[in-house]
């Protein structure tokens, strides 16, 4: 069996997250046979030593567009469907309290 693992978004610390990403999925996909990478992202963003961009067979970048929910509107549209009636909630505030622990 031949499996694509599509990787969509932003790869930002892949010296931090790309081992722990080769073991527990590439390496747990290739048991089964063949792996392929796909790599989808805002271009403009490059890490030296890009492990992920290294092991992608392909690649796709794209502008960062100013609010995604309206890329995911219209590809719903585009496919026929209707994006969930849902609002994006404003990105949380660090609280001056501290960590929740």
């Amino acid at each position: 069996m031949k499996t694509l693992i599509i990787l969509l978004g932003q790869t930002r610390s892949a010296s931090l997250t790309g081992a722990g990403f080769q073991k527990h999925v590439i390496d747990a996909f290739s048991r089964e046979g063949e792996v392929d990478v796909a790599l989808c992202r805002c271009a403009g963003y490059e890490e030296p030593d890009d492990f992920f961009r290294s092991i992608a067979k392909y690649c796709w970048e794209f502008p960062e567009p100013a609010a995604w929910s309206d890329v995911y509107r219209a590809t719903a549209r585009e496919l026929g469907g209707e994006a969930p009636a849902c609002t994006l909630a404003e990105p949380r505030r660090p609280s001056r309290r501290g960590p929740p622990y």
